[in-house]
């Protein structure tokens, strides 16, 4: 989790949780400390990101063109560097027309016309152990079927939430659709 510019950014690694006193939070090789608009990176050891870093940049599109996705971006080290080389960035926040199709549904269905033990099925979500994966069932039939460990980036894995999975893991999203951004409604009682 990190701020900068305004934006929050998610890093491989990061923690799907945050102390919402001071909104520190704890990562395998990083921490980061963000108070009002100060965010530091700093190694394990308390050294700050330091290094001649390159820009960010990305290769890819949007994972997603409405509803939220991402877009992985990577940067490269000049010399000798600390602190994360790829990060990832929400995108195409705003929500997706009345009368689209979920977007899980959507990768299950483009496999209609994918052949399994010679027969063709017309197949639907199906919530599995694990709700990075893409796990489908025929809609006529008694069994279901992991097509892929990974759905793709941007699809949502809690039905109360709208936490999304990003490559395989189920990251926070704040109300405002972005990754990592700690902005929930709360109701008051």
């Amino acid at each position: 989790l990190h701020l900068q510019d305004g934006e929050i950014y998610l890093y491989p690694g990061s923690p799907t949780e945050a102390d919402p006193e001071s909104i520190r939070v704890k990562r395998q090789a990083y921490q980061v400390y963000v108070g009002g608009d100060v965010s530091v990176t700093v190694d394990k050891s308390g050294q700050a990101e330091t290094g001649a870093w390159g820009p960010w940049t990305s290769d890819q599109d949007c994972s997603r063109t409405c509803g939220g996705g991402v877009q992985i971006e990577k940067r490269q080290c000049n010399g000798e560097c600390s602190g994360p080389s790829v990060r990832y960035v929400s995108c195409n926040v705003e929500r997706c027309p009345p009368g689209s199709k979920d977007f899980r549904a959507e990768q299950c269905s483009a496999k209609d016309d994918t052949p399994l033990d010679g027969n063709y099925y017309k197949w639907l979500p199906y919530p599995g152990k694990n709700k990075c994966e893409l796990t489908c069932k025929p809609d006529n039939a008694n069994f279901y079927y992991k097509w892929a460990d990974k759905v793709i980036d941007g699809t949502t894995c809690d039905s109360n939430k709208d936490n999304i999975c990003v490559e395989g893991i189920c990251l926070p999203v704040g109300c405002d659709k972005k990754l990592g951004s700690g902005n929930f409604f709360y109701l008051q009682r």
